[in-house]
């Protein structure tokens, strides 16, 4: 048998061109099967072997623990990853020969002629080869210099290998627990994506939420006990997504084709839109109840809401008009006097006045324009003192602030005159008491949108009425 294995070994050294064989035993290697070699040096070849003919080679990292098959000269038979391979026993050591520093940090002592000539710190896991023992100290040779390092800084190969087989697995049970851990907090996060079950999305949402939740889970936590419960929700959610992308519309609970979707709300808008404007009138906040009653005519919300909504717009507008625009005016009117009495520049400054017009409110833009144009050229004067230039910039300004009022209060008459009311008049020619807003199924009669709109709105109503008396009493008197 062994002449057999010797034979078989010699053919494959010669095939490979390893070198000669030579059946002799491996001095200083005093082992035999079922030894523990460890690998000495970095990149040492292990040759696999089948039916004598080499297979492949792999290249070994210093510290593998290879166990011998069988010991013949200088070739080791062992067994790695299911293979059977060859290597030559110049890359091995017997692992009892071989010790392992045990802790970061271990001191080993340099020597010159038998005494200590400097100090060096190991770090865990290097190996150490022994070459003598005196009592606590191990000799041996490192980066070319004798040194020495004390026993029990040391532990065996076996003795490390079990404590690093020790550490991973607690790491491994630690990565698993904290893996489990977070994959039961994400889980709470892909339950609480439901279907709303009166609305629906767009389908770029589904499409987001499936990838990058759902399958995100299943990827991360693969064969998890959840993924049966997650793949079910995104049969569901898919499911959705191709009714949205088939034209269809969830919309409070009901499936609609695209056309009755909108035409249903636009009408709930509408209505949103008329109640939050009468709850800034309620706040004086008329400039933003204005806004709400244009956006709601903007929807073409039909005869009846666009009559109650013409109604409230005009209130919001002649409010807006004799309240706090009017005393904007006066205040930007004084500033500008007192500006213009300041200043030693000319008696008739240049208007800053913007291009184009934005809009009832866009003038506060204008202004920030012409302050920050008018700042910068101050900054480029060289001449003038520091007061007068202060001075002019103020009249400036003031003077871009009164034209921005003007400007609003002229756009909120040209309104008011869009909707029927003349210049002076406190009400509009065509009054009309503001019904409630339809539902969106029904379209109810004047009438009973007065009295549902009263029921809501008395305050107003009252105020509206006395506001009128007060005017007729103005005339009449």
């Amino acid at each position: 048998m062994a002449n057999r294995l010797t034979h078989g070994v010699r053919r494959w050294v010669t095939r490979v061109g390893v070198g000669c064989f030579f059946t002799f035993s491996v001095v200083g290697l005093a082992a035999n099967s079922g030894s523990v070699f460890i690998v000495t040096q970095d990149q040492a070849p292990l040759l696999f072997y089948q039916d004598g003919k080499p297979t492949g080679a792999e290249a070994l990292a210093k510290g593998t623990y290879l166990q011998a098959e069988n010991v013949a000269a200088d070739m080791v038979r062992t067994t790695y990853k299911g293979k059977v391979g060859y290597i030559q026993v110049k890359f091995l050591a017997i692992a009892e020969s071989i010790l392992v520093v045990a802790a970061d940090d271990t001191e080993l002592f340099y020597l010159q002629n038998g005494q200590p000539s400097g100090l060096a710190r190991l770090p865990k896991g290097t190996l150490i080869t022994v070459e003598t023992r005196s009592g606590d100290q191990i000799f041996t040779t490192y980066n070319g210099q004798s040194a020495y390092l004390r026993s029990r800084s040391l532990i065996t190969t076996q003795a490390f290998a079990f404590a690093v087989a020790q550490a991973e697995t607690a790491a491994r049970e630690q990565a698993a627990q904290a893996l489990a851990a977070r994959m039961d907090q994400d889980i709470l996060l892909v339950r609480a994506l439901v279907l709303d079950p009166k609305n629906s999305r767009a389908v770029g949402d589904y499409d987001k939420i499936i990838s990058n939740e759902f399958c995100r889970f299943i990827a991360t936590y693969p064969a998890s006990p959840y993924e049966t419960e997650v793949r079910d929700r995104i049969k569901d959610w898919q499911a959705e997504r191709d009714q949205v992308a088939n034209g269809q519309i969830k919309y409070n609970g009901d499936w609609l084709a695209r056309a009755d979707f909108d035409r249903y709300h636009r009408l709930d808008r509408a209505q949103e839109l008329f109640r939050e404007g009468n709850q800034l009138i309620a706040k004086s906040n008329w400039p933003a109840a204005v806004q709400k009653y244009e956006a709601v005519l903007g929807l073409n919300p039909g005869e009846g809401v666009e009559i109650a909504t013409k109604r409230q717009l005009v209130l919001a507008l002649t409010n807006w008009r004799t309240t706090s625009l009017a005393r904007e005016l006066r205040a930007s009117e004084a500033r500008l006097t007192k500006a213009r009495s300041a200043s030693a520049g000319p008696a008739n400054p240049p208007q800053v006045t913007p291009s184009r017009d934005r809009g009832i409110t866009a003038g506060g833009d204008a202004f920030a324009d012409a302050r920050a144009k008018y700042a910068e050229r101050l900054r480029s004067t060289s001449t003038g003192s520091r007061g007068s230039r202060t001075s002019q910039f103020e009249v400036e300004a003031a003077q871009v602030e009164n034209d921005r009022v003007q400007r609003t209060i002229a756009q909120v008459e040209r309104r008011l005159g869009e909707l029927g009311v003349k210049p002076g008049d406190s009400e509009p020619a065509h009054s009309v008491a503001a019904p409630v807003l339809p539902a969106p199924a029904e379209s109810p009669d004047v009438t009973s949108s007065i009295a549902s709109w009263f029921s809501q709105y008395w305050l107003i109503g009252v105020g509206v009425i006395v506001a009128g008396l007060f005017v007729l009493t103005r005339l009449w008197g």
